[in-house]
This record gives structure tokens, sequence and C-alpha cells, in this order.
């Protein structure tokens, strides 16, 4: 159990949900974490059939969380008709987890050619090349796709598919996770108030 007199996770964290997720990520990365930017992203199809994948978070904008993807890809069909997602980062070594849950909308084209454009030319081809979550008959033929391609773009820089970008989860819930022993752990759930002024509704949860 916790110590008498220890304050609670509830106490610690920052009123704003976005600056304390800045803060635990930090952290993450002080304690030298191993692709601490991998999240679990959670998605439904329209008919309420639920799938889980990682991806990594790439940054974030004004509104919310960057990742980026196929924009044929399974996870992109299913936010595209149904834009409700959440998206899990867990730090094991910290005993730590963020859940992370609201609305989401492709990021704008300058935001898909910039981190396009940080990508090395080897992961622009595969993804470029890749007919994502599409049957392949063999490997050779998603080999070939992405030689192929490479020839094609020989010496030059390895334009943005127009059907590749990123997707900005904007949240409505943040949820803290601090692990604690024998399973009394804290939890700490920040809601939209739903109006700018009012900013989060902050709450403890029970384990």
């Amino acid at each position: 159990m916790r110590p008498q007199g220890m304050s609670s996770l509830f106490d610690q964290l920052s009123p704003n949900p976005f600056q304390q997720f800045d803060a635990w990520y930090s952290e993450a990365e002080t304690a030298k974490i191993s692709h601490p930017y991998t999240a679990y992203l959670a998605t439904a199809s329209l008919d309420g059939e639920p799938s889980v994948r990682t991806v990594f978070w790439r940054g974030q904008n004004a509104k919310g969380y960057l990742f980026f993807t196929n924009y044929r890809s399974q996870k992109s069909v299913e936010m595209i008709s149904n834009p409700h997602a959440s998206l899990l980062f867990h730090w094991p070594q910290l005993e730590r987890q963020i859940r992370i849950t609201g609305l989401v909308e492709k990021a704008t084209e300058s935001e898909s050619d910039e981190y396009w454009n940080t990508r090395p030319r080897e992961s622009q081809l595969n993804s470029a090349a890749s007919p994502q979550s599409s049957a392949l008959q063999s490997r050779e033929q998603l080999e070939k796709l992405v030689a192929d391609l490479d020839s094609q773009y020989k010496g030059q820089p390895v334009p943005r598919p127009s059907n590749w970008g990123g997707f900005c989860l904007i949240p409505k819930q943040f949820e803290f996770w601090q692990a604690h022993p024998y399973r009394l752990h804290d939890r700490v759930r920040y809601a939209a108030s739903g109006s700018a002024s009012k900013g989060w509704l902050k709450e403890l949860l029970a384990p």
C-alpha cells in the first residue's frame, strides 16, 4: 500500500492533460525506454467490429496527436467511416500508461509532406510501394514493387503518394495510470468540458 502521507497521483498531475503527457513522455525518454513513441491504436468499423495495432506517434499540432499511414489501410478505412479512436501508450519500465480517446481527422497536406520528407528513402519507397492491408501472392511480389519504384525514381526524391498521409486524434478524454503494489493503482481521468474557457474536468478513478 502507499505509505501514509504520500500524495496521490491526482495531486501531482498538471490540470492540463497535454502538458502532463509531455512531462511523462519526457520522463520515458530520460529513462531510455525503447521506442517510447510506440502506441496502440484502437479503431472500429461502422458495425462496431474493433481492431487494434501499433503505430508511431509523430508529434502534435494545435488540435491533437499525429500519426501517419496508408489511407487505404484497414485502420484508415475504419477511421474515415467511423472517426472515433483511442491511442494507448504503455511504458512497463515506468509502470505507466496513458490512454487518449477522441475523434480523428486527416492531417493537412503540409503536415503529411513535412513528415514524409523527414523519412529515410527506404521507408518512403516501402510505404509508397506497399498496397497496405491487401492480400499478396508472395513476398517476392512486394519486393518487386519496391524495386520497380526505386528504379522509377532513381536519383530523384520519392514523392509522397496521395494515398499516404497523417491523421490527427483530437482528444476528448485522457487517462493517466500509475501502478502501485497489490493493484492499488492510481487512475486519473481528464474529460473535455465542452468549453475552452472551462478547460478539462480532472477526476480520480477507482483502480
